[in-house]
């Protein structure tokens, strides 16, 4: 491969995530020990454990890639690709002495992610939706445990408070990715994501009433009926 420098490593990875296999780049790139220069917070993710009862690939670096190859199988757009390859970078600033737990790689993986984007002059949209995904795909994958005000408040962050479903649909891909992206676990089921298609245009056409406060609880009700609905 070709020597890239940080400059134009940008556009190489944008061409390469719009293309059909762009962890292709991402291993050749480890492979001749250059991931660390031009990506330092994937190449961190390596040799990272988390725990193999839900992870059997253990490694965080090697969850990353095959979650971009999840991710590739769902959808062809390349910033869909990109939060999801990204979504976990948090995981590699949690203390050793805390591993294989990551408590709070959620809000942790937010900096590098603003940091990537910005070094790599990323689309903003690209940024957007990968701190996204970091925020709250744990709460995604916990959909059916949740309690209705905090889906409403959850569709409402994937959703741009319910001015984008297109965006919620690409955030639900995304952690239909994660979930797929284990060793041995890439055919199993995601039901969460059809909870919360199915919860969002319940809820959104339920809007209305004077305030903010009155639509929310409108909203919050509508979650209430079809989620007992569906569990009855």
């Amino acid at each position: 491969m070709m020597l890239l420098t940080e400059a134009d490593f940008g556009l190489v990875f944008r061409q390469a995530l719009a293309g059909p296999e762009p962890w292709r780049l991402l291993e050749t790139l480890r492979a001749e020990n250059r991931l660390g220069h031009l990506l330092p917070e994937l190449d961190a993710l390596f040799g990272v454990p988390q725990n193999p009862l839900h992870h059997p690939e253990i490694d965080t670096g090697r969850h990353s890639l095959l979650v971009l190859r999840q991710a590739c199988g769902l959808s062809l757009d390349p910033a869909l690709r990109y939060a999801a390859l990204v979504h976990d970078l948090g995981k590699a600033l949690t203390p050793p002495a805390e591993w294989p737990r990551h408590l709070g790689h959620e809000e942790s993986g937010l900096v590098p992610i603003n940091a990537l984007g910005a070094r790599l002059n990323l689309p903003a949209d690209w940024t957007d939706l990968a701190l996204a995904a970091c925020r709250w795909h744990l709460l995604v994958h916990k959909a059916a445990e949740l309690r209705p005000a905090t889906v409403h408040d959850l569709l409402a962050a994937l959703s741009h408070d319910w001015q984008d479903q297109a965006r919620l649909e690409k955030l639900l891909l995304i952690c239909q990715a994660d979930a797929r992206g284990r060793l041995g676990l890439e055919q199993r089921p995601y039901p969460q994501a059809d909870l919360l298609r199915r919860l969002y245009v319940v809820a959104a056409s339920a809007g209305g009433g004077n305030t903010p406060a009155q639509c929310r609880e409108r909203r919050i009700a509508a979650i209430r009926t079809t989620a007992k609905a569906m569990t009855q």
